[in-house]
């Protein structure tokens, strides 16, 4: 569904949300939509999505008074909706408290809307945060059945994903501010960065990370915002590393780094997990991220052989075939490039493992790349 994926979409980049409220407006035939944020106890408004209509349609005017919290005809219908359960659309009649329309008090919002054709407003508590509430307003016709639609099933099962996608959007803008110089950095280091909440859903990510998603070579994005693998041998590891990541018993257990096969036969993507926690209360409360960094061995100028030349005490031959190694090549390739046998570097490998204490290639490549310092 196309509103479905929209909205997804808007909570990775909230400017889809007012596309979301089209798509939305087309599905139950209404006039127009908005969503905004409440602020309990002053006039604070924020966290604005216009549908077109009324984007385009409403008086400039009118739209400024609702945005700086100059609608005090409205506060009665905020404060009843904040009081009654959340994520269940309520006629005006209903907040105000009448039986009938024409018995509403005045309200220059609603006048305005009548002029535009708007006869009916909808309200929908979405989140309900400290002092702020997130609504839903919609609006229809004279003929609009606002009562059939509060009793609409899709509605009902579409309130809970809106109001996720709100919550997640909020925390994803939050995210890309406290972490925009780290994921920077870390693409100096070439390594790519995931952000994930606990499903796995990719909340922000670093150019690297964008990078190796481009090659589609192993790591995929899924339409949902899902991270998966392509072999699902490797999609089951990160599954569960993610269960693990956010099991509270389990937390801090798992050190593993894991690999990742790419169906272009190039060496693997290594990649580890840990969860971030949102001790400080930043984000939404007791709110856990995933912090998934993948390093892709044969990415150049990133690693190097230099920090592994002083660790190990390799030899000039050894740090050549290190080298080879972390530029992504075969033991069958760096054997043509120094012109010699693959079964001497094999030998010369088995000597770098003691030397390094690794026990493999994969090894090899993940200590070079916690030994590249960032400096060029």
């Amino acid at each position: 569904m196309e509103l479905i994926d929209t909205v997804f979409e808007a909570a990775q980049n909230s400017a889809k949300f007012e596309k979301a409220l089209d798509l939305y407006n087309e599905m139950f035939d209404l006039k127009s939509s908005v969503i905004f944020s409440i602020h309990d106890f002053t006039e604070a408004r924020q966290g604005f999505y216009w549908s077109d209509f009324v984007k385009n349609n409403l008086p400039a005017g009118v739209r400024e008074k609702l945005e700086r919290g100059d609608d005090k005809d409205e506060r009665k219908a905020y404060e009843a909706l904040a009081h009654l359960p959340p994520l269940t659309p309520y006629t005006e009649p209903t907040l105000f408290g009448v039986s009938r329309y024409e018995d509403m008090p005045p309200s220059e919002f609603r006048s305005a809307g009548e002029a535009l054709g708007v006869y009916h407003r909808v309200s929908c508590m979405l989140n309900q945060s400290g002092p702020w509430m997130d609504a839903l307003f919609v609006h229809g016709e004279s003929a609009f059945p606002a009562q059939r639609y509060c009793n609409d099933k899709t509605v009902q099962i579409l309130m809970p994903v809106m109001s996720n996608a709100i919550e997640l959007s909020r925390t994803t803008r939050a995210l890309r501010k406290k972490y925009a110089a780290t994921l920077a950095a870390l693409d100096h280091l070439g390594l790519g960065v995931f952000l994930l909440d606990e499903r796995g859903h990719v909340l922000e990510r670093n150019r690297a990370a964008k990078d190796i998603l481009a090659m589609s070579d192993g790591l995929n994005l899924g339409r949902d915002g899902r991270l998966s693998c392509a072999l699902g041998r490797d999609n089951n590891i990160l599954t569960r590393s993610l269960e693990a990541a956010f099991d509270m018993e389990k937390q801090g257990t798992d050190r593993s780094i894991h690999k990742i096969e790419r169906p272009s036969g190039k060496h693997d993507y290594l990649w580890s997990l840990s969860c971030l926690q949102d001790a400080d209360g930043e984000f939404e409360t007791h709110a856990r991220f995933g912090f998934l960094s993948i390093i892709d061995p044969t990415k150049e100028g990133h690693l190097s052989a230099d920090g592994l030349r002083v660790l190990g005490d390799l030899t000039d031959a050894e740090t050549a075939v290190v080298e080879g190694l972390v530029r992504g090549m075969r033991v069958s390739e760096i054997a043509l490039v120094r012109d010699v046998q693959e079964n001497s570097i094999r030998v010369q490998l088995k000597t770098i493992f003691q030397k390094l204490r690794c026990s493999s290639q994969a090894d090899v490549v993940r200590l070079a790349s916690t030994t590249r310092l960032p400096i060029e």
